[in-house]
């Protein structure tokens, strides 16, 4: 039987995945991201930056991760310091949290 192998996408130069890991971080949609580094196969690399199942996803996934630590890191030292807005947002994020933990058991 003769299979095609999927072949794996190749890394993307270290400016793109820079580029990338910034949009990421940024919060730009995949979509949004594919037509800023000029992508033609729009939906397929659009899909392939928000599964994170190749290097070029794994970049977009890691920045916006990142961006997302720093946000979470600001949000809980304003409810640490009192401010209640912040405090309902980190109550929601450990109920999220938990939630997506017992999910996934």
């Amino acid at each position: 039987m003769n299979r095609k192998t999927k072949q794996s996408e190749p890394a993307p130069s270290p400016e793109l995945a820079t580029q990338l890991e910034n949009l990421g971080g940024l919060f730009f949609s995949p979509l949004e991201c594919a037509r800023i580094v000029g992508r033609s196969d729009l939906e397929r690399y659009a899909s392939e930056l928000a599964t994170g199942t190749s290097p070029a996803g794994q970049a977009f996934q890691r920045g916006r991760l990142q961006a997302e630590v720093a946000v979470r890191t600001t949000l809980l030292a304003l409810a640490k310091e009192g401010s209640m807005p912040h405090c309902k947002a980190a109550i929601g994020l450990m109920q999220k949290c938990q939630a997506e933990t017992e999910e996934s058991r």
